[in-house]
């Protein structure tokens, strides 16, 4: 993954479905298993999911992982718009 290695972090795990108690979001990241998990294959290509989920990865492996979704959003958000420009 890019995003991986432009960050110097291992690249987390992808895979489809959903974890208990996040069954209604799009993507979910679970830190303990270094994975991302997407509700079903369409969100795998969804930029703002991907990259909400990434930013989610990149903080855990720097051991910052609670109270992030609000930075989350704006990471995911600056990469959408700029790829939108």
């Amino acid at each position: 993954m890019f995003l991986a290695e432009k960050y110097g972090v291992r690249p987390p795990k992808l895979k489809i479905g959903t974890v208990k108690g996040r069954r209604r979001v799009a993507g979910c990241y679970v830190a303990k298993k270094e994975t991302i998990y997407f509700s079903n294959s369409e969100m795998m290509f969804e930029p703002y999911v991907v990259l909400h989920e990434f930013y989610h990865h990149l903080r855990s492996m720097e051991g910052k992982f609670s109270k992030s979704e609000k930075h989350a959003e704006e990471f995911a958000r600056g990469f959408v718009k700029l790829r939108g420009s």
